[in-house]
């Protein structure tokens, strides 16, 4: 095992986290030019590290990537050279890295999808990919979360459909329910129908559609296609991303930001799609809990059961609606609510005629008892 590998199985929990880690050093040692295995051995020059650490800095151009961006990568080699007891003073980190950094917010402006357009994007999908994100924009799971899903993570048999995402999947390692939609479930079952015999294929074939794939640094990286993969998706995000790239391109929504060249409609606005909808329908502290931003609460979303998150999901969900109208989604509960109003008038109807027959009687009987006496 190398160094960063072992460094990484000891610091991070999730494959995602894992992943964003692992691609964040190997970048690292490319710019400064040095092997990691090597890079502790022998005496300890702080000021080489401090030269290695302001050069991959300033490799970012900060005219394209956000400020966000740039400290998360930063955090992650701090850690990184602290756990090899490599520490720089905090007035080193503020004057070189901090203070340099232009502007506090994103560099771009996303454009979040309305649903409308995501049935354009997805009319241009196949099976594999409408079900991929229909899934991804009704159930508001991250691109690396939904690619780690296993069959029995997904429950069938529940109305609505669960889906337990499980610790080792999640960004922050907790555990959680999500949900998706009838439309959903229906598109997730055409490609489970199909799913086997687009792993072998894509086995044999001598031309792999999606097992290469570029990266942002404009280098083309792969990997390895397994026929007995357990996932329900059998491929990595950055492929995902490059499979939303070609969607959005094929149906015109593909404008790019000028300050960062990244696509305004990128797949994690999906994520804020389903946030900004539900949060109008459901307690904000319910939508947190499902979109997994549990750390940034308070313990409100305690009070809420799954049967009660479920319960509001259900009742809320048509406003998720790609294909399907929010009318079209609900006609089979609104039938059976008119079926349940008919068959209550109608036990009405029989009752009010049953009273009606009975005040005749006892007014027939009446009658005769006041005939009978005056004939006696």
């Amino acid at each position: 095992m190398s160094e960063i590998e072992e460094y990484i199985k000891t610091n991070c929990k999730a494959k995602g986290t894992k992943e964003h880690y692992k691609s964040i050093l190997k970048l690292y040692f490319e710019i400064i030019n040095k092997k990691p295995d090597d890079y502790f051995k022998g005496k300890k020059n702080i000021k080489q590290y401090q030269e290695d650490v302001k050069r991959y800095f300033n490799s970012f151009d900060q005219k394209k990537t956000s400020p966000l961006t740039i400290r998360t990568k930063m955090s992650a080699i701090k850690t990184y050279l602290a756990m090899h007891d490599i520490e720089f003073k905090t007035s080193w980190w503020k004057l070189n890295i901090k203070n340099q950094l232009t502007g506090k917010g994103a560099r771009g402006r996303d454009t979040v999808p309305e649903f409308h357009e995501l049935k354009q994007i997805l009319s241009h999908a196949d099976c594999r990919g409408r079900a991929f994100f229909t899934v991804l924009c009704t159930s508001g799971m991250r691109i690396g979360e939904l690619c780690q899903i296993k069959l029995n993570d997904v429950n069938f048999d529940k109305d609505p459909v669960e889906i337990d995402i499980l610790a080792e999947y999640t960004k922050g390692g907790y555990r959680r329910l999500s949900f998706m939609t009838d439309e959903s479930a229906a598109a997730l079952k055409e490609w489970l129908k199909v799913r086997q015999k687009y792993l072998d294929d894509l086995f044999t074939s001598t031309e792999p559609r999606f097992t290469s794939y570029k990266t942002k640094e404009g280098k083309t990286q792969g990997y390895t296609i397994n026929k007995n993969d357990k996932r329900i998706f059998p491929f990595n995000p950055a492929a995902a991303r490059w499979m939303w790239e070609k969607l959005v391109t094929n149906a015109g929504f593909n404008k790019k930001d000028e300050s960062t060249q990244r696509l305004k409609m990128h797949p994690h606005t999906l994520r804020k799609a389903y946030i900004t909808t539900m949060k109008q329908h459901m307690p904000e502290p319910v939508v947190d809990k499902i979109v997994g931003h549990v750390g940034y609460l308070s313990q409100s979303y305690d009070r809420f059961t799954d049967k009660d998150m479920a319960r509001m999901y259900k009742e809320n969900c048509g406003h998720l609606a790609i294909f399907e109208t929010v009318k079209e989604q609900n006609l089979g509960e609104i039938h059976e609510n008119l079926k349940a109003k008919d068959d209550e008038i109608a036990n009405m109807k029989a009752e009010i005629l049953q009273l009606k027959m009975q005040m005749l009687e006892l007014t027939v009987a009446k009658h005769d008892a006041l005939i009978n006496g005056k004939t006696k």
